[in-house]
């Protein structure tokens, strides 16, 4: 036995997944939530399809205790990425101030741009100030920036149409659904439960739609953070 009282060995079947939105990387949100495939393709060079109503769906073991512990482990990560995003935030700030000061006539380079900054603000920096010089940027950045923008622009309009819906989420146990919640934009919770739903597994449900609440939240985050 190990120290949450599960046989050495045993193994949940355990599933976080979300549908209905493309995104442009094959790895887990946040460590989290594996996308699942598009319909016709991943992301892609071409047009993408629209999603479909994005979905939440988490399947948990059996057993409430395990349940509640999975959430919470989850719930941690979350708010762990969503502390490394905010610090990624305040280091790209601290580019942006740097560039804007070296743009500056007369201002020349500021210390942190050269060897006291940490190796990828140093790329970054190299790639901002590149733009700089078109002639340069056309020849060493031109191709795959114009690339970066078409395949940015095409990640927007997938965003665009997944925040036209907000959610749904659906939390089963064992395989059987517990219960199903649609989300509107106006704040409404509608939830759709199974016959002779306990209460453990409500409560496992409800903290289910709050983790997917949540990501959801930081995924809107991470966008406004990248842009």
């Amino acid at each position: 036995m190990n120290e949450t009282g599960r046989e050495v060995g045993e193994k949940d079947d355990v599933t976080f997944s979300l549908s209905g939105v493309i995104l442009p990387t094959d790895d887990a949100l946040f460590d989290i939530w594996e996308i699942a495939p598009a319909p016709a393709a991943s992301f892609d060079l071409g047009a993408m399809p629209p999603p479909n109503e994005p979905t939440w769906r988490i399947r948990l073991p059996a057993t409430p205790e395990r349940g509640i512990a999975i959430l919470n482990d989850r719930q941690a990560a979350l708010q762990q990425s969503m502390d490394t995003m905010e610090q990624a935030h305040r280091r790209l700030e601290r580019v942006g101030d740097s560039l804007s000061y070296a743009m500056t006539p007369g201002a020349g380079l500021p210390l942190d741009t050269l060897e006291t900054i940490a190796a990828p603000e140093r790329r970054l920096q190299a790639a901002l100030f590149a733009i700089q010089s078109p002639a340069s940027y056309e020849a060493q950045w031109g191709r795959r920036a114009r690339e970066a923008y078409r395949r940015w622009g095409l990640f927007l309009e997938q965003m665009r149409a997944m925040v036209a819906h907000y959610a749904r989420v659906e939390t089963e146990m064992a395989g059987e659904r517990i219960g199903r919640t649609d989300i509107s934009w106006t704040g409404d919770f509608a939830t759709q439960w199974e016959a002779q739903v306990t209460g453990e597994a409500m409560s496992l449900h409800i903290r289910s739609v709050h983790l997917a609440m949540t990501s959801r939240i930081a995924l809107l985050r991470l966008l406004t953070v990248i842009g």
